[in-house]
């Protein structure tokens, strides 16, 4: 029951189930907030520049870091949403009409906006930092 709940979630484009649908809202996000943090975790342990003065500054290279991980988180889940809608006909797209219904497939897709809306803002909000620092 859970395997089938998660395929569903992560696997299946088309959902007819309101319940699937709002977990997808939920739990897309939150693993792309998941693999962005255990990236930058990895990230932030490697040396990527050669030491000087500007990049011994510990917050500054943790900043660098998380720019590094958003870009590689950014990368995983717009390639997991291409294979998402490459496996998925791309006929069902009803280019023009917007039908508010469950099987809606823009509504389908509205977890993984949201994501990369998420993605957007810790990207901006670094790069504020860094321009702040230098």
């Amino acid at each position: 029951m859970i395997l089938q709940n998660l395929n569903d979630i992560y696997f299946n484009l088309s959902i007819i189930d309101t319940t699937v649908l709002f977990a997808r809202f939920a739990i897309i996000p939150l693993s792309t907030l998941l693999i962005l943090y255990v990236s930058l975790l990895i990230i932030s342990r490697f040396k990527f520049f050669k030491p000087t003065d500007i990049m011994d500054n510990f917050y500054l290279n943790f900043q660098f870091s998380r720019l590094y991980a958003v870009n590689f988180t950014a990368l995983l889940l717009n390639g997991f949403w291409f294979y998402l809608i490459w496996n998925s006909n791309i006929n069902d797209f009803n280019w023009s009409l917007f039908f508010f219904e469950i099987t809606n497939l823009y509504l389908q897709l509205t977890p993984f906006i949201i994501s990369n809306i998420i993605l957007i803002y810790i990207y901006s909000r670094s790069n504020k930092l860094i321009s702040k620092i230098l």
